[in-house]
């Protein structure tokens, strides 16, 4: 049973790092994984399997989680990261 919560999970995990990657690529932000679960926005860091955000060289996480939660930090902080020119 424990081996299937962890299938479970980790099919979870990977559902949602594609689910948040997809959603960078339609809105033309950069960004890098970081294996196995992070992903870097310039000065933002993002965990889309826990929705957890932080910004580089401010203390602790942000309120803000999820996708959601992402937008808003990326509109906060707009000009500290780099977006992709179509």
């Amino acid at each position: 049973m424990s081996m299937k919560l962890s299938l479970n999970r980790a099919e979870m995990a990977r559902e949602s790092l594609i689910q948040a990657t997809d959603w960078l690529d339609a809105k033309g932000v950069y960004y890098r994984h970081l294996p196995p679960s992070q992903l870097k926005i310039g000065p933002i860091n993002y965990w889309p399997s826990t929705g957890t955000i932080t910004v580089d060289n401010e203390p602790g996480k942000r309120p803000d989680r999820g996708l959601q939660g992402l937008e808003h930090v990326l509109g906060e902080l707009q000009g500290r990261y780099p977006v992709r020119r179509c």
